[in-house]
């Protein structure tokens, strides 16, 4: 997995109002955020991203998909492969922000392709005396 640099940010207005949770009224936040960076993993409903790399530790996002979610430069979840480099548009809902009880849930709303890595090469003796390098 190549280098990503982290990149969220507030993609648009919040969206604040007071739900009933039993005998008392809470409020709750909703953004709509954006993380970029390469795919760690998809699949069983859900997708890890690589948003920033050290050289200590890779730092992943692991988001469940939404029933809403949209593809954008892929047709199908068959297409995302390990390594590609994608966008991720992320509704988080924020309930009774700032208090003991607070309780945050993110879901992916839409995955937009950007790039595929390179395909490594392997150089052996062989191939350097042959003049063919292989992929």
């Amino acid at each position: 997995i190549s280098p990503a640099k982290a990149s969220t940010f507030l993609s648009a207005g919040k969206d604040m109002k007071m739900v009933d949770r039993g005998d008392k009224k809470v409020p709750v936040i909703t953004t709509m955020e954006e993380v970029e960076g390469d795919v760690g993993y998809v699949g069983n409903g859900s997708i890890g991203v690589v948003y920033e790399v050290t050289e200590s530790a890779e730092y992943v996002m692991s988001l469940p998909f939404s029933e809403e979610m949209k593809l954008d430069g892929y047709k199908n979840f068959s297409e995302i492969k390990r390594g590609d480099h994608v966008g991720l548009e992320y509704e988080k809902t924020v309930e009774s922000p700032d208090m003991p009880e607070m309780r945050t849930s993110k879901k992916v709303m839409k995955i937009r392709f950007i790039s595929r890595p390179e395909p490594e090469v392997e150089i052996t003796e062989e191939s350097v005396l042959s003049g063919k390098v292989t992929q």
